[in-house]
């Protein structure tokens, strides 16, 4: 499900947003999609330290 289709399902309105983090006036999906990205990322880099630790436990 991509954030317009989530906004739109709960009724939230896809507004304008005008924010420090870009530019330019940018939609509330497209930041919500951008924060998802960063969130994934942040996600998967503390499983791999987490898998990377308890695999040298083990050597």
């Amino acid at each position: 499900m991509t954030a317009e289709e989530w906004l739109d399902k709960n009724e939230w309105p896809n507004k304008n947003i005008d924010s420090d983090a870009f530019s330019h006036y940018t939609t509330m999906s497209k930041i919500m999609e951008q924060y998802a990205r960063e969130y994934h990322v942040k996600k998967l880099e503390e499983s791999r330290k987490k898998e990377e630790t308890q695999f040298k436990q083990y050597l």
